[in-house]
């Protein structure tokens, strides 16, 4: 027919191979279901041939006997098969002889030189015995193949998945080598080549059926080497984007990543339970095709594709906790079909980060045309940050109010080895005389606490200490209630008064409020924990 087609072919390999090969080197780092070499015992014909696994192989009639379906070598005897002119075994050998050449190693091949109209979509090769598998894995199938005659018509190889008599087909465009060869030499096209619709089966044994679309006896000469099935199943793998404070959101990923070969994988599925404790705050989202996804009984749920060419493909879910703590997500809490299980993820759910406001004084003169300035104080202000303040004065006077001897106060805003945080004020005063004599105390204490827990809510605690309080002559101690007196005349007493906050609580060890509108407090603390937090007032 001339050396144009040749060339045309030659070119056409140039443009294809780096692809071809690409997909070719891929799938070789894939796991081998099962390989036929064809170079076990001594059978002339595939039909008669038993590998080594034992597996034996059955063809349609065209496509065995003649010059089809030979076991052929490049050092075959000269004499042909049975019913295979002597040029045609002459091609058939040198065939052969490039696909050793190809894969390196001395080769048997099933050779096929089509001397009449064979049909199209004949079986060229079926497995007659199931080949073992796991269930629920994608399924893919590999060839070396060689082919001259280009410029006549070519063969058009596709691979089905058998079950029970059922032929899957796992091959959308049809293995032509002469279209598509990744080494063109001495007038033969040769290449590797992977079916590019890989099966979901859900099976545990399956047959392997190779058919020739190619209907013509005009060219339609090729050879075949190194069957393969091959375990391309994609593997899922989980990961959170965290550590996150509690009332916030973190990010469950279930990344989907395909085998290197990137052929499309349609219909796998996942179910991934959410670890106790966490809860969805929207819709799972994702950019994987054909995608089903939402929730089930707390767990996420998907049914989608990897396109071909895809390398990988994400479902995404917010996350919320409602404590503090560790949540892990690992291989035992999905329910995969057509995935590679994950390994473990974890995510860190912290404390929310509450800042402190702690204040504290010994005593604190208020009332009209008074600045209300606090003796002995200390102050933690609106801060994330934990820390601590204290102050102590000796003795501090009030002329027609009265006076203290000792004046002591102290805050401290601490976060523990588990992130809780806590924030304290604590204030005394000692040697207190008031009113001429009306009220006294050996000393007067006061303290208040905001805390945290891993939920984020917060409680508080005070107390108030009393010792020696006398009140108009009278022993006061009312315990933890707060206690108003009278002073006729005078004012008011209030004894241990407690303010509920938000967030936190204030606590004051004894209040005098005169006729003339001036406030005494003696021993205030006040402690708050909160976001957003605002600044306790000067006054």
């Amino acid at each position: 027919m001339g050396a144009a087609p040749a060339r045309a072919v030659a070119l056409a390999a140039v443009l294809i191979v780096p692809f071809v090969v690409g997909v070719a080197r891929a799938a070789a780092a894939e796991p081998v279901v099962f390989g036929e070499d064809f170079e076990y015992g001594q059978a002339r014909l595939l039909t008669d041939y038993t590998g080594a696994t034992g597996q034996t192989y059955a063809a349609d009639a065209e496509w065995r006997g003649g010059c089809n379906g030979v076991l052929v070598t490049g050092d075959a005897p000269d004499a042909p098969a049975p019913g295979c002119r002597p040029s045609s075994w002459t091609a058939l050998r040198g065939l052969a002889a490039e696909l050793g050449s190809w894969s390196g190693q001395s080769n048997r091949v099933v050779g096929a030189y089509t001397e009449r109209d064979p049909g199209p979509d004949r079986v060229v090769l079926e497995t007659r015995r199931p080949i073992p598998v796991a269930p629920n894995r994608f399924v893919a199938f590999g060839i070396d193949v060689a082919a001259a005659n280009c410029f006549a018509d070519h063969a058009k190889l596709a691979f089905h998945l058998v079950q029970h008599d059922v032929a899957i087909p796992a091959t959308t465009t049809p293995i032509d080598a002469c279209a598509a060869p990744q080494r063109f030499e001495r007038g033969v096209a040769v290449g590797t080549y992977l079916s590019d619709t890989p099966v979901l089966f859900g099976g545990t044994g399956l047959g392997v059926r190779l058919t020739n679309a190619q209907g013509s006896g005009v060219g339609n000469d090729f050879a075949f080497d190194n069957l393969r099935v091959f375990d391309v199943t994609p593997k899922l793998d989980v990961a959170y984007d965290g550590p996150a404070e509690v009332g916030r959101t973190a990010t469950l990923a279930f990344t989907v990543t395909n085998t290197p070969e990137r052929a499309p994988k349609n219909g796998w599925s996942f179910r991934g339970q959410l670890p106790v404790g966490l809860t969805a705050t929207a819709d799972p989202s994702t950019d994987c095709a054909d995608a089903t996804t939402g929730f089930d009984e707390g767990a996420v749920v998907a049914i989608a594709s990897l396109a071909a060419g895809r390398a990988s493909c994400t479902v995404t879910v917010p996350v919320r906790a409602r404590r503090a703590g560790t949540y892990t997500t690992c291989a035992a809490d999905t329910q995969l079909t057509g995935l590679d299980a994950p390994g473990c993820a974890a995510v860190r759910f912290t404390p929310p980060t509450l800042s402190f406001d702690a204040h504290a004084y010994g005593a604190r003169l208020g009332g009209p045309a008074l600045d209300a300035r606090p003796v002995a104080s200390a102050d933690l202000t609106c801060t994330p940050t934990p820390g601590t303040d204290q102050n102590r004065r000796f003795g501090a006077g009030w002329p027609g109010v009265g006076s203290v001897g000792v004046l002591t106060a102290g805050v401290v805003g601490a976060v523990d080895a588990a992130g809780l945080r806590t924030s304290t004020a604590f204030a005394r005063s000692a040697g207190v005389v008031l009113l001429g004599g009306l009220i006294t105390a050996d000393e007067i204490g006061a303290a208040a606490q905001a805390r945290d827990d891993d939920t984020g809510a917060v409680s508080t605690a005070d107390s108030v200490v009393l010792t020696g309080l006398r009140v108009l002559g009278r022993p006061v101690n009312p315990g933890t209630t707060t206690l108003t007196l009278d002073l006729p005349g005078v004012g008011t007493v209030v004894v241990n008064e407690r303010v509920p906050l938000a967030d936190g609580v204030r606590v004051t060890g004894l209040k005098v409020t005169l006729r003339s509108g001036v406030v005494l407090e003696v021993a205030q603390a006040r402690a708050v924990l909160a976001t957003p937090c605002t600044p306790y007032p000067a006054q």
